[in-house]
């Protein structure tokens, strides 16, 4: 889902400090701009990430703290403060699953998730199991690898030597060898067992193939959101590069929008008022 950083942060401006969950920082391809274009913007925010290897077990982990300490406004927890209501940015490190019942129980709340952790139906569905708890009623989630190569399909990183330290504590494979309904079917069940309430809308991408042809695909990331409270939603193609995108586009319903700043509320009013 990175060419959706840039649309996803213009979203985030009109919200009034915005809340941040990523599970699965990895090097911090996504992180990292997200971070850097809120830093920009000027407004306070909060980015919590979650990721199974610390820096001192994997050079992606530490190559994201790296970057983070060189950008000026970022406030890294346990780097810059010590205090966790200073810090903007907050890396955890531990398995999603023991982290997210406890955010729950701190009734902590994002309008940003954004999963890309273990590729796995058991995991994603655990992981899903939490997002009415986390969520506010305009909360966008972003699941990474519906489509594509994991279609359908579960990953253990428990199997992969860059996490065999962890292997006693994350999730593994039981059943048969080939595996499940991977990230897929967790979220297709989990649409199916929320009765209404989560909508899922896949956005398409222009490539090039090897013999100079266009042709349109559907990128391998989804967004959820709650119909109940954002009945329309679209992300418009961008210019710059045929898998990129310029602009979130949606309706909101006035319930949803207690999170977003005055003036952009006013607005969305006056144009209401003049049609």
């Amino acid at each position: 889902y990175q060419s959706t950083i840039l649309p996803i942060c213009k979203f985030l401006y009109n919200i009034n400090n915005p809340q941040i969950l990523e599970i699965g920082i990895d090097a911090g391809q996504s992180a990292i701009p997200l971070i850097s274009n809120l830093l920009r913007a000027g407004d306070r925010f909060t980015y919590t990430g979650i990721e199974i290897l610390p820096p001192h077990e994997s050079k992606k982990s530490d190559h994201f703290i790296q970057q983070i300490i060189q950008m000026d406004g970022a406030n890294l927890i346990d780097v810059d403060v010590d205090n966790p209501a200073e810090a903007n940015v907050r890396p955890l490190y531990e398995d999603s699953l023991k982290i997210l019942p406890e955010l729950v129980k701190l009734n902590c709340k994002y309008d940003l998730i954004l999963i890309d952790g273990d590729h796995n139906y058991e995991t994603v569905s655990k992981e899903l199991s939490y997002i009415d708890d986390l969520s506010y009623p305009s909360t966008i989630v972003v699941l990474d690898d519906y489509s594509g190569r994991h279609k359908g399909k579960d990953m253990f990183y428990g199997e992969r030597n860059s996490h065999s330290g962890f292997k006693d504590s994350i999730a593994k494979r039981s059943g048969t060898a080939s595996g499940g309904m991977g990230v897929t079917g967790a979220v297709d069940d989990f649409l199916r067992s929320s009765e209404g309430k989560w909508s899922i809308y896949q956005t398409r991408a222009e490539v090039t193939d090897s013999k100079g042809q266009k042709k349109q695909i559907l990128t391998d990331y989804v967004f959820l959101i709650q119909t109940q409270y954002i009945p329309d939603f679209r992300v418009i193609p961008g210019l710059r590069y045929s898998k990129s995108y310029e602009l979130i586009e949606a309706t909101l319903s006035p319930s949803a929008l207690g999170r977003f700043k005055p003036d952009f509320v006013n607005t969305l009013w006056e144009k209401l008022n003049s049609q």
